[in-house]
């Protein structure tokens, strides 16, 4: 009989002890995503070292606790296929067939890093709260430092402007669409939650946080950030107003607004009406322009060396020499500028085909989520807001940085992980806490 006790008594012991290293697994993990955001302007190392670390502790929670419920999901199981397809299409890479393999290979901790987000830390309100808080000082920091900068011509870390255009605390001009790709899926909480509990304060100070975030990226001088953060602004408040036609005069009085702010500082900040001007003439001649001559060598890539495989990942960049040798483009890089360009040519068809799906299927859960939220206000300004971010990185019609490399893939995937979770929030019937 005590020989019973003794052995339940240590089955139960073992359990407690694994709960208690579960959870602490999961609060390292939630840690170091939160803090992802300030690591990138500070160290790409230290950013691709916390993002990957989440992904190694998300692993082993799973062979703790036998967590594999999510390879279920049609989303994961669309991205573990497009990274075994970077593997396998660097067999057949234009050349440097050990890099695409390297590199295809190590791309699966950007993967790790979402299905750990969507499925393991942001499960519920209380932790996408907590990174949501950690985030938000870090966008203020780096939103106050831009501006700090615009004025005094030095950031306070000492950086000069980069010919005219802001850097931040970033070593190059991408302060801009830092801000960009993060500030939705954070003010998409705190929005929400505003609404939900009826504090018109915080909806208030909510709104003018995005709006002068927004500002600052406009004086960034970053076009595509500008362009990507006001199309999705203004999407995104057009959507709203169409759903609630009591907010119709609030959000089309804030488009114009914002649109009239806009406008004055293009005419009395000349560098930003210079980059305007700028702008408008390469979309005027963008055949001719530096990134239609990257758009152009990636098509012939993809046509030319790999209609079904690519020219392999990271191989771009020698695909796009050859032409330029033969006198057919007359600009390279080391990276397309453009998302799905970028897929196309280094994976060719059959990668580019699956990046689709797992578009659309982040697409189809914005629907989903905001259907099942169109009773509750709250949830679907969110779900709004969470696409907002959604098309600040996955817009096909734009130039981007690559999808590939380290920094910009951190930021990239960091920002649609925090999105997709949000959508995964909302379309939960979970209680939201004040």
């Amino acid at each position: 009989m005590l020989g019973k006790y003794f052995n339940f008594c240590t089955e139960l012991n073992s359990i407690y002890l694994l709960e208690d290293k579960e959870v602490v697994l999961r609060k390292t993990a939630l840690v170091l995503v939160s803090f992802i955001p300030l690591l990138l302007l500070f160290s790409r190392a230290l950013a691709d070292i916390a993002l990957t670390t989440t992904g190694i502790l998300f692993i082993t929670y799973c062979i703790r606790a036998r967590y594999y419920s999510y390879i279920k999901q049609p989303i994961v199981i669309t991205l573990i296929l497009l990274w075994v397809w970077f593997m396998i299409s660097s067999l057949f890479a234009f050349s440097n067939n050990t890099q695409a393999f390297f590199m295809s290979f190590v791309y699966i901790r950007f993967i790790l890093f979402f299905i750990a987000c969507a499925y393991w830390l942001f499960t519920d309100i209380e932790a996408f709260q907590f990174a949501s808080t950690i985030i938000t000082i870090t966008l203020i920091i780096a939103a106050s430092d831009a501006l700090f900068q615009f004025i005094s011509g030095f950031s306070i870390s000492g950086k000069p402007q980069w010919a005219g255009r802001l850097t931040g605390l970033l070593r190059r001009p991408d302060i801009g669409i830092y801000l960009a790709k993060l500030i939705f899926p954070i003010v998409s909480l705190w929005i929400s939650l505003a609404i939900t509990f009826g504090n018109k304060k915080n909806l208030f100070l909510n709104y003018l946080f995005l709006l002068l975030t927004i500002t600052v990226i406009f004086l960034t001088g970053e076009r595509t950030a500008t362009v990507l953060s006001l199309f999705a602004l203004t999407l995104s408040l057009l959507i709203i107003a169409i759903h609630n036609k009591h907010l119709r005069t609030y959000t089309l009085t804030a488009i114009v607004s914002v649109m009239g702010l806009l406008t004055w500082i293009i005419y009395k900040v000349p560098f930003i009406y210079q980059r305007l001007i700028d702008f408008m003439n390469d979309i005027s001649n963008f055949p001719n322009s530096l990134y239609g001559q990257l758009f152009k060598a990636s098509i012939l890539s993809w046509y030319e060396y790999g209609i079904f495989t690519g020219v392999g990942i990271r191989q771009f960049r020698n695909s796009c020499l050859t032409f330029k040798t033969e006198g057919l483009v007359t600009y390279c890089d080391i990276h397309s500028h453009n998302i799905y360009l970028e897929i196309l040519s280094e994976s060719g068809a059959i990668g580019f085909c699956l990046f689709i799906i797992f578009v659309l299927l982040c697409l189809r859960q914005v629907i989903v989520s905001a259907i099942i939220n169109v009773n509750n206000f709250g949830k679907f300004v969110s779900c709004i807001f969470a696409f907002a971010g959604l098309i600040t990185i996955l817009f096909p019609v734009s130039v981007t940085m690559s999808f590939i490399t380290n920094w910009s893939g951190t930021l990239n995937w960091t920002g649609i992980s925090l999105c997709f979770s949000a959508l995964l929030l909302n379309s939960q019937n979970s209680r939201i806490s004040s």
